[in-house]
């Protein structure tokens, strides 16, 4: 075409709903000035990026954890009595170290431990009662979902 007839098209702008008189694949000059880069990049610093990639490995470790204790004592290598002595002794050495280390009283935190204890033994023979009656099948389903979720 003549440089007449390109002179007397319509402006070429950037919308795809409207027919324009280029071709599809036209660029126009104007086309890379109205460009924005990165408008909603968020930049981390290393601390922060520390602390969420520990909160991430922590879920991690802890679901790690559930699979293995279950697994150990439904292959009968752990027995819940041994769960309980350790989980105690664990709960118990964590308090010691956050008493130490926060300087919190220890007489706030020795009522939350004896209030958990004694939920832990009040509802036991509850929570044994309505276990009984719960096939195996159903228990494995329930850690498979409660695992991938």
């Amino acid at each position: 075409k003549n440089m007449a007839d390109v002179s007397h098209r319509k402006p070429w702008r950037k919308v795809l709903y409207m027919k324009q008189e280029y071709p599809d694949n036209y660029v126009d000059t104007s086309f890379l000035q109205e460009m924005r880069k990165n408008v909603s990049t968020k930049t981390y610093d290393l601390p922060c990026l520390a602390w969420h990639s520990g909160v991430v490995s922590q879920q991690i470790s802890s679901v790690a954890i559930f699979a293995v204790v279950f697994a150990f004592l439904d292959m009968t290598w752990l027995q819940p009595t041994e769960l309980f002595l350790l989980t105690v002794t664990l709960s118990g050495l964590a308090a010691v170290f956050l008493i130490y280390v926060d300087n919190i009283s220890p007489f706030s935190e020795m009522k939350t431990l004896i209030v958990f204890i004694i939920a832990l033994f009040g509802l036991s023979p509850v929570l044994k009662t309505l276990t009984e009656s719960i096939s195996t099948d159903t228990i494995y389903a329930m850690t498979v979902r409660l695992l991938c979720c």
